[in-house]
């Protein structure tokens, strides 16, 4: 990954309902609770036109940076949802389906949503290290013109991109007292009885999820890791052992200054 970040483009990816598959699941479709850097790096590569499994050393760990905040409470409820049947003695036809004779399988499938009105809302931190993809991707957003159409990890779940605009990094060292973390946080950048549970008024609810973060090529998967998140999208209290990255930017007429862990 580049040694160092000295600028972010931030957007917000919004919808009603989301799910991130969990690679490990088979009848039942379980969902993580915010998207993993595949699913990110799969949804910036459609921004500016990149072909399905073309994009992988592009967006590699070695070339991008990518940080996601989950800015509203969210919850999960399980769906029952009818798939067309695609064994060989169930084969489909446009008229076999008129005719009542093509079979369905139901599948649950849990899906994301908020846990109070409105809609989901993910906070999201990009940095290449090629300033021309950096540039593609800026106009897409500016312009709201994507090649490929934002959803919420599969496409029946469409989503709406916000742009918020292009953010200054600093890099911070830890100084071993607790840090107030926007991001999802990596586990192994965490200090041993690194977490704090109380935030003002607040008691914090923290949550791990194993994801895979890295392909290869040939769509390996090179890297997994262990994300930790508060559960009501409260900031996280971490005492880090890593360096961390914090990111100023305005968002409409506020100075916003938030400190970030890549994924």
């Amino acid at each position: 990954m580049p040694t160092k970040v000295e600028s972010v483009l931030i957007f917000d990816l919004k919808g009603p309902f989301a799910h991130f598959r969990k690679y490990y699941t088979n009848s039942s479709s379980l969902s993580y609770s915010f998207p993993p850097r595949t699913t990110l790096i799969g949804l910036i590569a459609g921004f500016i036109g990149d072909e399905r499994d073309s994009y992988y050393e592009k967006f590699s760990d070695e070339h991008c940076k990518v940080a996601v905040s989950v800015r509203k409470p969210i919850r999960k409820i399980m769906q029952t949802v009818n798939y067309t049947s695609t064994k060989s003695e169930h084969k489909y036809s446009f008229g076999g389906m008129l005719k009542g004779e093509v079979r369905h399988t139901q599948i649950p499938l849990e899906v994301v949503c908020p846990k109070v009105e409105g809609e989901l809302v993910y906070r999201i931190y990009f940095h290449h290290i090629d300033p021309d993809i950096c540039k593609k991707v800026e106009e897409r957003l500016s312009g709201k013109r994507f090649v490929y159409p934002p959803y919420l990890g599969i496409t029946e779940f469409l989503g709406e991109i916000e742009y918020i605009g292009e953010g200054r990094v600093a890099q911070e060292p830890s100084n071993g007292g607790y840090i107030e973390i926007s991001s999802v946080c990596r586990k192994d950048a965490i200090a041993e009885r690194g977490l704090s549970f109380e935030m003002d008024s607040a008691v914090l609810q923290y949550l791990i999820e194993k994801m895979p973060s890295n392909f290869s090529r040939e769509r390996d998967v090179t890297r997994y890791a262990d994300y930790l998140f508060e559960r009501n999208s409260s900031r996280l209290q971490v005492r880090l052992k890593e360096e961390f990255h914090r990111i100023s930017y305005r968002e409409g007429e506020h100075s916003v200054s938030e400190n970030v862990i890549f994924m």
